[in-house]
């Protein structure tokens, strides 16, 4: 899987606590990661067209393509905390 790949890159060795409860609610626990969402803004400062939401808030394929979008931008991209 790319991001996995993508993450053995930038990140070598385990996540810290945080961004691993991150991945684990963006890629496996959808119901969660919808809740973040929407109730504590989880995505604010991550530029997401209106209409990919819209489709991310309705339909679980839509949410785990976004929640991997945010995964590698977020936690993956280079210069990256966490």
């Amino acid at each position: 899987m790319q991001i996995i790949s993508l993450k053995n890159q930038l990140r070598p060795g385990s996540l810290d606590l945080k961004s691993s409860r991150l991945f684990h609610s963006a890629l496996y626990d959808l119901d969660d990661f919808r809740l973040r969402i929407q109730n504590s803004g989880l995505l604010d400062n991550f530029q997401v067209n209106s209409r990919i939401m819209d489709a991310a808030l309705e339909n679980d394929v839509a949410l785990l393509d976004l929640g991997m979008e945010w995964i590698k931008c977020v936690l993956f991209t280079s210069g990256s905390s966490g």
